[in-house]
C-alpha cells in the first residue's frame, strides 16, 4: 500500500508584495469524473502467460454528481472509503 503526499514549494521573489486575500470561494456544481479502467496486476501476469482476460469497463466512475461550495475561511472536511473520490477533488 502506498501513501503518497503532493508536497509544493512556492518562493516569492525578493520584492514581491504580501498577497492579501480579501474574499473567496470555491464551488463544485454536479461535478461527474471517472478514470480509464485498467487492468489489474493479476490480470496482466494472466495475459503474459497466454490465459485470455476479459477486458477492462470503460471508465471507472469515481465521482457522480458532486456539488458542494465552501466559502473563504471555512474549512471543508471530506470523509469517504477508500476510492470514493476524495483525492480526486483536491486534484
Amino acid at each position: 500500500m502506498c501513501f503518497c503526499a503532493l508536497l509544493i514549494q512556492v518562493n516569492d521573489l525578493p520584492n514581491a508584495k504580501t498577497l492579501v486575500v480579501r474574499e473567496g470561494r470555491v464551488e463544485f456544481k454536479d461535478v461527474k469524473f471517472g478514470y480509464p479502467a485498467t487492468l489489474s496486476k493479476k490480470d496482466r501476469a494472466a495475459m503474459a502467460a497466454g490465459i485470455h482476460v476479459p477486458p477492462p469497463k470503460p471508465l471507472q466512475n469515481v465521482l457522480h454528481g458532486v456539488s458542494f461550495a465552501v466559502a473563504g475561511g471555512q474549512t471543508l472536511a471530506i470523509v469517504g472509503s477508500t476510492g470514493s473520490g476524495k483525492s480526486t477533488i483536491l486534484r
